[in-house]
């Protein structure tokens, strides 16, 4: 019974089949260099995250800019754009929003264009600028976003 026993353990030592070093080494490389592409991809998601964290912080501006804009009749705008000192146009560097709060790097821009005075129409532009900077701040891009619309005197006052 012994002997059978020693045959069958010699057996199955002779068949065990094991990993060398260098297959170790080779799988761990291959894992590392992946998980390195995977780390050096990060950099880039951040970059577009801010980036259009930064888009949508403008459009927003805007959109609320406009709005006020349009919430005005046609009398109250012409008044404080076309006929004042300002000559249709006002501009904020730094842009400051609806709640007073200024953005440092932001610049708004708000024309009131009176085309002709025989259609008693005005032309509304909202004009946000803005420099984007990449993650690492080594270069940077200007940004400009721009609304328009039209506002008729027969608008409800």
């Amino acid at each position: 019974m012994f002997t059978i026993l020693k045959k069958a353990l010699k057996r199955d030592k002779e068949n065990v089949l094991g990993n060398t070093l260098i297959e170790i080494l080779v799988a761990i490389a291959v894992i590392g260099i992946g998980l390195l592409s995977v780390v050096g991809l990060y950099p880039v998601g951040l970059s577009y995250i801010r980036s259009s964290g930064e888009k949508v912080f403008v459009v927003q501006q805007a959109q609320s800019t406009m709005e006020t804009l349009k919430a005005m009749s046609y009398q109250q705008l012409y008044d404080m754009y076309v006929a004042s000192a300002l000559d249709g146009y006002l501009c904020q560097d730094p842009l400051v929003d609806t709640n007073g709060i200024a953005y440092k790097g932001y610049k708004s821009e708000i024309r009131v264009d009176f085309p002709t005075p025989t259609e008693q129409v005005l032309f509304l532009t909202v004009t946000i600028s803005w420099t984007q900077n990449n993650s690492y701040g080594r270069s940077s891009v200007p940004r400009t976003y721009v609304l328009e619309t039209f506002k008729c005197s027969t608008d409800p006052k």
